[in-house]
């Protein structure tokens, strides 16, 4: 079979048109990605295209997609903080400086450094923390002092923080086990939606 010089031609003009599309859907994209995170800047944000964590956009293929994930985490983490130290208990200080992030049940002391984190506990470290939270014996809530909330610290900052990120992340109190003590402590549960 002979290729002709005018079948050569369409396909030249096919593929330039391809170019083209892409150019510009390349530009759309990253105009709307601007958009975006000019609104609600978020922490970091992970890139696929056509399937591919990381690839360019300039990748892109015929038909083809691109999804960009906004993570929010180390923000959310620090307001965590922020409301569990608010309502925690003054005696001593060392239930208030104990409320700690793990990532994979290992310790995270950089919280820049959850910019692309799905999951994340934060739990309070002191042994006695189970204690504050529930109470003990008739003694509920442990502390009579005014910023402890009586339904429990833990309890009432999953409250708090699901009325504020509740549309981009789970957040849930839950109860685990940390190396060395005995018995389950309250958590924060903060996981990507």
């Amino acid at each position: 079979m002979k290729l002709n010089y005018s079948s050569r031609n369409v396909d030249v003009l096919i593929q330039g048109a391809e170019d083209t599309v892409r150019e510009l859907f390349v530009a759309e994209t990253q105009r709307q990605l601007a958009a975006a995170k000019e609104e609600s800047p978020p922490d970091g944000v992970v890139q696929y295209v056509d399937g591919a964590r990381g690839a360019p956009l300039e990748n892109v293929k015929m038909n083809g997609g691109v999804l960009f994930e906004f993570y929010y985490t180390t923000r959310i983490a620090k307001r965590a903080i922020e409301v569990l130290e608010s309502t925690s208990p003054l005696d001593t200080g060392n239930y208030i400086n104990h409320h700690e992030v793990f990532v994979d049940g290992a310790l995270v002391t950089d919280l820049e450094s959850l910019s692309t984190v799905r999951r994340v506990v934060v739990a309070n470290t002191m042994k006695y923390a189970r204690i504050i939270e529930r109470g003990m014996g008739k003694h509920v809530p442990w502390s009579k002092q005014p910023q402890v909330p009586a339904e429990g610290v833990y309890t009432a900052a999953a409250k708090t923080l699901k009325r504020e990120f509740g549309q981009i992340a789970d957040i849930s109190l839950t109860w685990v086990t940390i190396d060395g003590q005995s018995g389950r402590t309250p958590a924060l549960t903060i996981e990507r939606r």
